[in-house]
């Protein structure tokens, strides 16, 4: 054949074109071909740097399904991905490489399934099979919380009512008066308890998740006061625990009465983690001015309680000739950090995000110790993928997430900024080498602290705003002004004065805590009190968040201008938030709320029914409305109410009535475009409505309203895993043509 008939064929081993005229679409194939052929493998590390991240995905994929998955999925897909992978490595080719690399991640994706349906198997317990009065006698373990006169214990119990002992949980928790009984302490109490529910508010939290986890099977509160029973029964305060519980009890109360006022009280909750006495004002303020993840104990704390003991005897052993010259000071120093980190881990609690944080702290440590980079991507990578492997649950928190997301963005730009910055780059040696690199240094902290709250925050932001349903504008505006206080000024000088306290020096130190601790609380209020300090945003499905967290991966861990991808992937994740639905109602087991949106003023949320004002603020999170602006309609000042209920016009002219009073009903179609009544509808009351949409909520199960075209509910799906419980039948809808 002559040339004129054929396409050469190319001895490249991915250039195989079959003889024919050249057309646009053999020139397509050539070029695909080309580019098979000068493809490149995937960089040495690769692996090793995503392994950790879809180990992590592949756990969050478990607690996607509204059903118990089968676990005989994971084992499936891994061996099928090593299997696919051992066949591919046999080619030498680049694209052969890439295949095996996504057999490998494949698989650990699996193994990260597998994992979590593991630990859920493992860490089951018995819960309540149903609502009750119980009279219950057992064991507090601990007190997690006390406001005022109230608090709330954690107790392992020994008998409720007359439930088998096989089928007691391991825990339950109730809400009783201050003061009944101290941790270790045997009591008996009657108390109303049920099994922990999901939630019934869209975008609100599972906490029958979140409690299986922690293996608590019941939830309530005390009728009067618990009763102390005689001592011959267990005593916690005889333990190792008891002992710490009680150490940091008297810590915290001690905090408090030297640092009077909110200052001690936010000081009570850095060293010990009690909150109890951090005033709502003072949370609120914290939040509205992006400052509350300084009540939180996370990394940042055990970073600067472990990174000050680190530094300080680095410098104590580098000033020792004997030991200067002759070993590493930093491998030494290292332990001490180590050991600072585990002791604030006790002090603190022991808590889900200081657990995370230690974990991480060790991981920086060892790589000290064994002479690697201590602060890099992969170190950051291994420590979450630890986290995950020992509590796969704990990769859907918001803590997870916030905690990784401010490091991986920190480290990602600092090592950006080493190889693109000037003011990074060594000082040439000149005559006045002295003074630049004085200078250089000088800016180099002036330009960290800047840049780590500004990114931190940018890191952060998509994250919180995704779980919390708001932002704070003004919030690295407010860290830029309180993370230098904070970190040279109120943890150092709280954790001297706390070591020193043992003998009686800690007073000066926790007057100069103090003074950093009020400058903060006013920051917070001044920048919480700024227009449009808080930006509330609607909620956004579980895909959204999968879409961002891909998109901030590649952008952290990409290379070159492959992280270009990584913000193209995130604003995808924006822009399907943005053009998500939002519902103008909700409708729960006990009342319901509507968006009430009329001309001249701004979106309010208008509760109905026995809903409970945390519902309502969950619901205000949903829509994106800030939930200062929430009011019940039951009362009469906020809107048109009587003995048969309540009504509400829309801005676009449609009335809506809360039906009470199944006798009105009949009145209230006549009058209503949408009608909701608390009574069950009969087809021959419902006949009365000839051009009105109704809904009866006779049922519990929750559901969204969307008004906006054709009325129409959108019922909250029904999730049957191992800690769901099941719902009733749900609310009816229907409309008259």
């Amino acid at each position: 054949m002559g040339n004129s008939d054929q396409v050469h064929q190319s001895a490249q081993p991915f250039q195989r074109i079959l003889p024919g005229r050249l057309t646009l679409w053999d020139a397509l194939v050539r070029k695909m071909a080309h580019g098979l052929d000068t493809l490149v493998g995937p960089a040495r590390g690769t692996f090793s740097l995503w392994t950790p991240w879809f180990f992590c995905a592949g756990a969050a994929f478990y607690f996607a399904p509204l059903t118990e998955p089968s676990l005989w999925i994971s084992p499936l897909v891994m061996l099928s991905g090593l299997a696919f992978a051992m066949l591919a490595r046999q080619r030498h080719e680049a694209i052969w490489a890439w295949v095996v690399l996504f057999c490998l991640l494949l698989s650990t994706l699996a193994a990260g399934f597998g994992a979590a349906g593991l630990r859920t198997k493992m860490v089951a317990a018995p819960v309540l099979a149903r609502q009750g009065v119980y009279k219950t006698e057992g064991v507090i373990i601990k007190i997690d919380r006390e406001r005022e006169r109230k608090s709330r214990y954690l107790i392992r119990p020994i008998r409720i009512g007359n439930i088998p002992h096989a089928a007691l949980p391991h825990f339950i928790r109730v809400s009783g008066m201050s003061g009944d009984a101290r941790p270790g302490a045997r009591v008996a109490f009657t108390a109303p308890l049920r099994p922990p529910e999901q939630s019934h508010v869209p975008g609100g939290y599972d906490f029958a998740r979140g409690a299986w986890f922690k293996r608590l099977g019941g939830v309530g509160f005390v009728y009067g006061h618990m009763r102390r029973l005689p001592d011959h029964a267990e005593d916690l305060d005889k333990t190792v625990g008891g002992y710490v519980e009680r150490w940091r009890r008297a810590t915290a109360q001690h905090l408090r009465v030297m640092l009077d006022g909110q200052k001690g009280a936010i000081a009570a909750a850095l060293i010990t983690g009690d909150r109890a006495a951090v005033s709502d004002d003072t949370a609120e303020a914290l939040r509205r001015a992006g400052l509350a993840h300084l009540l939180a104990i996370s990394g940042l704390h055990m970073g600067l309680v472990a990174g000050f003991v680190f530094t300080i005897t680095s410098i104590v052993f580098a000033a020792i000739p004997q030991i200067g010259n002759r070993y590493d000071g930093r491998k030494a120093a290292a332990l001490f950090g180590l050991a600072a980190g585990f002791g604030y881990l006790v002090m603190s609690g022991a808590s889900a995000p200081t657990q995370r944080a230690f974990i991480m702290i060790s991981i920086i440590f060892a790589a000290v110790l064994f002479n690697r980079r201590a602060l890099s991507l992969r170190t950051i990578s291994l420590a979450a993928l630890i986290i995950a492997v020992l509590a796969p649950e704990h990769v859907v928190s918001p803590g997870f997430l916030l905690s990784f997301s401010a490091t991986l963005g920190l480290i990602a730009f600092y090592e950006w900024a080493r190889l693109h910055l000037i003011l990074f780059r060594p000082v040439e040696n000149q005559t006045d080498g002295i003074i630049a690199k004085i200078i250089q240094k000088t800016g180099m902290v002036l330009f960290a602290m800047v840049m780590t709250s500004l990114v931190a925050g940018l890191a952060t932001s998509p994250f919180a705003a995704w779980f919390f349903n708001r932002t704070a504008v003004y919030g690295v505006l407010a860290n830029a002004l309180a993370m230098p206080l904070f970190t040279f000024l109120v943890m150092p000088f709280l954790l001297i004065g706390t070591a020193l306290d043992v003998v009686g020096w800690g007073t000066p130190f926790y007057m100069i805590a103090g003074f950093g601790l009020d400058c903060i609380i006013d920051i917070a209020h001044t920048v919480s009190a700024l227009p449009g300090a808080v930006l509330s945003m609607p909620s956004a499905p579980a895909h959204v968040l999968f879409i961002l967290a891909v998109g901030f991966l590649w952008l952290c861990l990409g290379k070159g201008m492959l992280r270009v991808g990584g913000l193209l992937i995130m604003l995808l994740g924006y822009v399907l938030w943005m053009l998500g639905p939002v519902p103008q109602g909700w409708l729960g087991p006990n009342g319901g709320a509507l968006v009430i949106r009329q001309s001249g003023t701004a979106a309010q949320v208008a509760g109905f029914g026995q809903v409970s004002n945390f519902d309502l603020a969950v619901f205000a999170g949903r829509v994106g409305i800030d939930p200062s602006r929430i009011y019940k309609m039951d009362r009469k000042s906020q809107g048109d109410c009587d003995a048969a209920g309540c009504s509400v016009r829309f801005s676009d002219g449609r009335l809506i009535v809360i039906n009470k009073d199944a006798a009105a009903f009949a009145t209230d179609c006549v009058l209503a475009d949408i009608v909701i009544s608390w009574h069950p509808i009969s087809a021959r009351t419902a006949s009365m409505c000839n051009h009105t949409d109704w809904l009866s909520g006779a049922g519990i199960r929750a559901a969204e309203l969307y008004l906006e075209k054709e009325p129409h509910l959108k019922y909250l799906p029904v999730r049957k895993r191992l800690w769901s419980q099941p719902d009733s039948k749900g609310w009816q809808f229907a409309k008259k043509n």
